[in-house]
């Protein structure tokens, strides 16, 4: 097809492309082309379908720097409702990428800088291809944010949240290096929005960003990032020890049917410790199955004696360790903050007030 195009022989090219039609999405995604080839076929056909035909079996992943041309290329000759539909196809659905991992997509986010940049520079139709490439892996990377922020256990939420931490700092330089103050301020916003739990992803994501010159960081928003992040963590820091008689733990959400709304009711109370639980061999499982997944701290073991068993379910001193490792994380990391990030000593000193001081102390 592309010694058609360059013969002259548009006709005979898009007869071609038609005939590929059929198979190609299964043969591109066995043995994927060259994507350069493709755009230059795709632009060169001056036929849309066509085009969004050849360029579909694609991935995001597929895009670098070196692609800017050619992207802006098609961007120009098809324009960008067109463009914005082809990106959000190569970025997909959870349900299309999940079943092969997202691995090679937070390492092609720490392209995007460069990737944006390399487009900008080809003129307005690559900037409005950075624009739209930003805005919808924003959408992917808010959506993973979202998910893993509520998730049980902790364990693997905090993990998976720091994976996401540097594609969000590569998200916001590459909406500073594009001029997308509008974009890099909603997703401040958004992640404003959000619970403590997100610390677990803005804090590694402060860290890796200090090798930033800082007025790159300001240009990323990464400085009133700082500025929220000391408040949170001032704010956890500030909040009174648990009560040594407090023993209510906080339900995790999930499920609605009698047994857990009944298990909902010993663990929220301050003052129950123990519960003897008679139950079938199923409930009992479905009730193991709620507080290992949630990792709460408590312990279960089933008495064999009688007809049906006793669940005995325990509150541990666990729930107290882990508030108290909580604050001190909390004061690390606002130490950190403070002392280290280069764009963060001011944000601690003002509006921090006599009262943060203190629970800095």
């Amino acid at each position: 097809m592309r010694a058609r195009v360059h013969a002259g022989d548009l006709k005979g090219a898009r007869a071609a492309a038609d005939s590929l039609a059929p198979f190609w999405d299964s043969t591109a995604k066995a043995k994927p082309p060259l994507l350069e080839s493709v755009l230059d076929v795709a632009t060169s056909l001056d036929e849309p379908l066509a085009a969004a035909m050849l360029l579909r079996p694609f991935r995001i992943e597929s895009l670098a720097p070196e692609d800017a041309a050619a992207v802006a290329a098609v961007v120009a000759r098809y324009g960008e409702p067109w463009t914005s539909t082809l990106l959000d196809g190569w970025l997909g659905s959870r349900q299309s990428w999940a079943y092969q991992g997202d691995a090679d997509r937070l390492g092609w986010i720490q392209s995007l800088p460069l990737l944006c940049d390399a487009l900008r520079d080809t003129g307005e139709p690559g900037a409005a291809a950075a624009r739209r490439l930003l805005a919808a892996s924003w959408r992917w990377l808010s959506d993973e944010i979202r998910l893993w922020v509520s998730y049980s256990p902790a364990k693997h939420r905090e993990e998976r949240l720091d994976l996401l931490s540097k594609p969000l700092v590569r998200l916001l330089e590459a909406a500073a290096v594009t001029g997308e103050t509008a974009l890099r301020d909603a997703i401040l916003t958004t992640l404003r929005e959000h619970g403590d739990n997100v610390l677990a992803c803005l804090i590694p994501a402060l860290r890796a960003s200090t090798a930033l010159p800082e007025d790159k960081q300001r240009a990323s928003g990464l400085d009133m990032l700082a500025r929220d992040c000391a408040e949170r963590l001032r704010e956890i820091i500030a909040r009174p020890p648990r009560d040594e008689d407090d023993w209510s733990i906080p339900w995790p959400a999930g499920c609605d049917c009698d047994l857990c709304h009944t298990l909902g009711e010993f663990l929220t109370s301050r003052s129950r410790r123990s519960f003897e639980w008679p139950l079938a061999k199923e409930k009992r499982r479905h009730i193991h199955t709620r507080i290992d997944t949630a990792e709460l701290p408590v312990h279960h073991e089933t008495r064999r004696r009688g007809r049906p068993y006793t669940l005995v379910v325990t509150k541990t001193p666990e729930l107290f360790e882990r508030e108290r490792r909580a604050r001190h994380r909390a004061m690390t990391d606002l130490t950190w903050l403070t002392e280290n990030s280069k764009f963060a000593c001011q944000s601690s000193a003002s509006g921090a007030g006599s009262g943060s001081t203190s629970a800095e102390r």
